[in-house]
């Protein structure tokens, strides 16, 4: 499942439960780390949340786009990786 498909099943994770909630965001940043070639996983946690953060903060209608949210993500990492050289 690529992260597009992730994205689009946040809902159902969300009204599922906890549980399923967290197994969700776990198989994106899983799906993250591997279309950015990205390997720490508690970064890449910490800047999808914060990301998603961001951009349902910044929608006038609650609605986030995956894109937006990816593209948040993807200059955090590579904030991130200049910063670590």
């Amino acid at each position: 499942m690529c992260y597009k498909d992730l994205m689009r099943d946040r809902n159902d994770a969300n009204r599922a439960g906890i549980k399923a909630y967290e197994a969700w965001q776990s198989n994106v940043v899983d799906c993250l780390c591997l279309e950015m070639g990205f390997d720490n996983k508690e970064v890449m946690n910490d800047a999808f949340e914060r990301a998603y953060e961001i951009c349902f903060y910044m929608s006038h209608d609650g609605f986030v786009d995956a894109d937006d949210v990816y593209e948040v993500v993807d200059e955090f990492i590579e904030f991130y990786k200049e910063v670590m050289k």
